[in-house]
């Protein structure tokens, strides 16, 4: 986990992830029926839904995004994938 994030960063998962210092999960029951819980799951769960929105107007608009097979293997070979992704993104705003 350490090689994909830096300093305060984390993920957020669906329930089925366990929670790790860097993975915080959405609560399973009996834990996501406490009110403050609740909270935070729906919050998480509208930042997914337009995290996934986004994702999907991208692929929708880059097919080579739908299939971006490539080999994580390494520093070099995720810093690749990222930029792939960062100029598609670039490319729909401009157009």
């Amino acid at each position: 986990p350490n090689w994909f994030f830096q300093g305060n960063e984390f993920a957020w998962g669906d329930s089925a992830y366990t929670l790790l210092p860097r993975m915080i999960p959405i609560h399973k029951k009996p834990a996501n029926l406490v009110r403050e819980n609740a909270i935070f799951d729906h919050t998480v769960a509208a930042i997914r839904v337009r995290s996934e929105h986004t994702m999907g107007a991208l692929k929708g608009q880059w097919q080579a995004l739908c299939g971006l097979r490539v080999l994580i293997n390494s520093n070099n070979n995720h810093i690749n994938a990222c930029r792939w992704i960062t100029v598609c993104i670039i490319l729909h705003n401009l157009l």
